[in-house]
């Protein structure tokens, strides 16, 4: 393995080098410097289109953390990679069914040992190993209830740290708090955006529906804060760039929450093809763009009807790039649910696209 061919690296604190990924002639190159005689080690190759072994991360002590798909619906999971036998462990250290695991380890910035996880499934969320920060989550998460409360720490654990806590929520982009563990004390930093109210703003709903084909397909759903119960809504398929990406997460996002305050219910399908819910998901969009992905986006849309949010005759579709793309192949081939669309940016020479890309 040539480490001058690396497209990535993974460094200690100290900036030695500890791990390189690459790419030769369509397999995945992966190399690991061992912990015990620091000499460099490959990993076994892989099909780079179907890798299974994906190098996440390192800790200081120079152990190897991968992910790997599990289940039957492929979620990536977390697994210690043994050094004793160059493969993963056999149990997941961190796993989140539904998901792919999506996070990072967090370590101390004195030592480097691992002082928890933080994983984003629906939301984001935070495991503490350390006994001082799990008490310094359960503070911040009872003084800031039902918010995602992030904690970045300097001295993290010691009588002296101190802390930056962004606490938001999917009606508010956020609030920077310091927090200082001598005394206990909370002062507020800033607002991350001015001028919003949170109690104007749209609620955030994830749901798991079934497609026509019986894929299980997320979708996020934002409903305006004026919207009665029972009422039927113009709404707004709203279809993510990529395509493949995570589009959504439980947090305040601005386009929807526009189109929210303006009355309308914003549908945003994860269609099959984005990453984040398992291999099988991902992989089932291959091939798929104007088909099957499409699909997926009237699917969501009738369901939002059957459940009685949306009003059928008056449902657009939006998006950019992919978006873009789905948004016009939604007007051309089901005009009988899409009333209007507007695109931005939207991808439309495939041949261009795939040719030169």
């Amino acid at each position: 393995f040539n480490l001058a061919g690396a497209m990535r690296w993974w460094f200690d604190r100290s900036g030695e080098p500890r791990a390189a990924a690459g790419m030769v002639e369509g397999k995945q190159v992966q190399s690991w410097r061992h912990p015990q005689d620091g000499r460099w080690r490959e990993l076994p190759r892989e099909d780079a289109a179907r890798l299974r072994t994906a190098i996440h991360n390192i800790d200081e002590a120079g152990n190897l953390y991968v992910t790997q798909p599990v289940g039957t619906a492929g979620e990536l999971a977390l697994f210690r990679f043994d050094a004793g036998t160059m493969k993963p462990a056999d149990e997941p250290m961190v796993s989140t069914p539904g998901f792919d695991f999506n996070g990072q380890l967090i370590t101390a910035d004195t030592d480097g040992r691992v002082l928890g996880v933080r994983v984003e499934t629906d939301a984001e969320q935070t495991h503490w190993f350390d006994p001082a920060l799990r008490s310094v989550q359960q503070a911040a998460d009872q003084r800031f209830a039902g918010r995602v409360n992030r904690i970045d720490c300097r001295r993290c654990g010691e009588r002296d740290m101190v802390a930056l806590v962004m606490s938001y929520s999917d009606r508010d982009p956020g609030h920077l708090w310091l927090y200082e563990s001598q005394g206990a004390r909370w002062q507020h930093v800033s607002a991350l955006l001015d001028g919003i109210d949170p109690r104007q703003m749209g609620t955030v709903d994830f749901q798991r529906i079934r497609a026509r084909d019986g894929r299980d397909l997320p979708v996020w759903i934002t409903r305006p804060a004026a919207a009665k119960a029972g009422q039927r809504l113009p709404a707004v398929v709203m279809v993510h760039g990529g395509p493949w990406v995570k589009g959504g997460s439980w947090r305040w996002r601005s386009m929807e929450q526009f189109l929210a305050s303006r009355g309308y219910l914003v549908i945003s399908p994860e269609f099959r093809g984005s990453l984040g819910y398992g291999r099988s998901h991902y992989e089932a969009g291959w091939r798929q763009w104007g088909q099957a992905m499409q699909d997926d986006l009237v699917d969501a849309a009738r369901w939002a009807v059957a459940k009685g949010l949306a009003d059928p005759k008056r449902i657009c579709i939006a998006g950019a790039s992919y978006g873009g793309y789905a948004t016009l192949m939604g007007l051309i081939r089901d005009p009988d649910v899409f009333a209007c669309g507007f695109q931005w940016a939207g991808v439309t020479g495939l041949d261009f696209l795939f040719s030169r890309s």
